[in-house]
């Protein structure tokens, strides 16, 4: 199989389609921490609805990604906190969830983040925060625990807190296997 750019093999397409929304893949992997991936494109449309500048809302957005403020990884710079799970004329071996700044500003509506990370970047923005997001700006979800209707019982057990949602990232790439950077250690 080559490495060249062009129209995508569908086997490729097939294979990464399973590996991020098939059982047992990424998307799973969030869903089981109850602390679910959204589309930036849902959020747009969310705050379209509300009264915002569709364009106004995507260059801010831009503009947070440009100054860090969803965070940077590796060598490459790429953005911590967002998954791009669209890109599917990558080469075969070449794909990083990760996506870099200039993939986030060609294709700002595919970008994928936790709830808790949209609900928090609405909070800084002055904007509204969907009632379904409000939950996020509070609480701290737990992989496996499953999200508000668990609440409850979270807050009479003595567990202890989980991680940041920020590092749920970092675990779930190097969990199921796909990061590449050297400073997780993989190759």
């Amino acid at each position: 199989m080559s490495n060249k750019i062009g129209p995508p093999d569908l086997r490729v397409v097939e294979r990464r389609w399973k590996r991020f929304f098939g059982a047992g893949g990424i998307c799973e992997h969030f869903e089981r921490g109850g602390d679910h991936l959204m589309q930036f494109g849902d959020i747009v449309e969310w705050l379209t609805t509300e009264g915002l500048n569709r364009d106004v809302v995507v260059s801010r957005f831009r503009f947070s990604v440009k100054n860090h403020w969803l965070g940077r990884h590796g060598s490459r710079q790429t953005i911590d906190r967002l998954i791009d799970l669209d890109d599917v004329s990558a080469p075969l071996g070449m794909y990083s969830l990760r996506p870099s700044a200039s993939r986030v500003e060609a294709a700002s509506t595919l970008m994928r983040a936790q709830r808790s990370i949209w609900a928090r970047w609405l909070k800084a923005q002055g904007w509204p925060v969907p009632p379904e997001l409000r939950y996020w700006l509070t609480m701290r979800p737990r992989l496996g625990r499953g999200g508000p209707e668990a609440e409850e019982r979270r807050l009479s057990s003595d567990l202890p807190r989980q991680r940041a949602p920020d590092s749920a990232v970092r675990r779930a790439v190097k969990d199921i296997g796909i990061c590449r950077c050297k400073s997780c250690g993989r190759r």
